[in-house]
């Protein structure tokens, strides 16, 4: 791995990162703590990967923290993960033949080639049990520690349209609902919606940190009036249950209402019992059980 000229002005970061699967494959989640050079952590980061194997899980957790990095433009990064397999490929002493893993090599190697420096070790598990914790917390659906003290999030939260630079965090978040994605395809998504006037992409920030994000759309439609959706809504795993995803909502409601629509529709998962209770108690309905189906194409 080529060895990058280091900046004064740049903080060292150190990513202990974990992935984890349950059957292997199996449900898995990752799990990253963030920590300066004086072992002061920085963030928490957590999220659900869907079903997948412990490596890929592992090629996900760094890509979150590679991500997160970014975003917060720290620009010397050291991993520490119990996945000798992970650390051996990314310093080049093991090849990378997973069919698998490939692209997500790939995907991580962009990305570090765009830090001034990077360096990954292979450490024992017990010095990821921290991150450890956080994978199991995401695959329990449970917060992980106690909820920050002071003012509730809601006090300090500022909505606002969705920008190109939000990317990076987009897609941390969107991992943690379970859909895995990289920071430049989400980009991508996000320009071509937006160009569209029956999309929107609304972000919740909390002292300049984004906790959620929400998705709305009109779907005109032959058979009845004119009705908005909602294409995505994820609130970060810590930030929930603090009127985040409520004010995401109400904001899609108004947007919609300014656009003559007369009802918001939704879809969630039937097993989803949490965010049932959640839209019931916005005042949604339960109208149907309906089987999706998808072909490829």
């Amino acid at each position: 791995m080529p060895r990058r000229q280091r900046s004064k002005r740049a903080t060292p970061v150190i990513a202990i990162i974990d992935g984890a699967a349950r059957g292997n494959p199996g449900p898995a989640a990752y799990g990253i703590v963030f920590k300066d050079a004086a072992g002061k952590t920085l963030a928490r980061l957590n999220g659900r990967l869907g079903e997948t194997t412990n490596n890929v899980a592992e090629y996900r957790a760094l890509l979150a923290a590679l991500n997160h990095a970014r975003q917060e433009g720290w620009r010397r990064l050291r991993v520490q993960t119990d996945s000798e397999l992970l650390a051996r490929q990314l310093d080049g002493s093991y090849k990378v033949r997973s069919a698998d893993l490939k692209p997500l090599h790939a995907e991580a190697q962009q990305l570090i080639h765009q830090l001034e420096s990077f360096a990954v070790e292979s450490v024992p598990r017990v010095h990821t049990r921290e991150a450890d914790k956080l994978a199991n917390a995401a695959l329990d659906r449970r917060p992980f520690g106690p909820r920050p003290q002071g003012k509730p999030a809601t006090e300090k939260l500022k909505i606002r349209e969705a920008r190109a630079e939000d990317s990076a965090r987009l897609a941390v978040l969107s991992e943690q609902l379970g859909y895995p994605v990289s920071a430049e395809e989400i980009g991508r998504r996000l320009r071509q919606v937006q160009r569209d006037e029956r999309h929107a992409v609304y972000v919740a920030e909390v002292a300049g940190q984004l906790v959620g994000w929400l998705h709305v759309f009109i779907c005109p439609q032959l058979l009845t009036h004119a009705q908005a959706e909602i294409g995505g809504l994820v609130v970060e795993v810590n930030s929930r249950a603090q009127g985040v995803g409520k004010i995401l909502m109400r904001q899609a409601e108004e947007w919609a209402r300014a656009r003559g629509c007369r009802a918001v529709y939704l879809r969630t998962n039937i097993i989803r019992a949490d965010a049932h209770r959640f839209y019931e108690q916005l005042g949604y309905t339960r109208i149907k059980t309906q089987h999706a189906f998808r072909k490829p194409l």
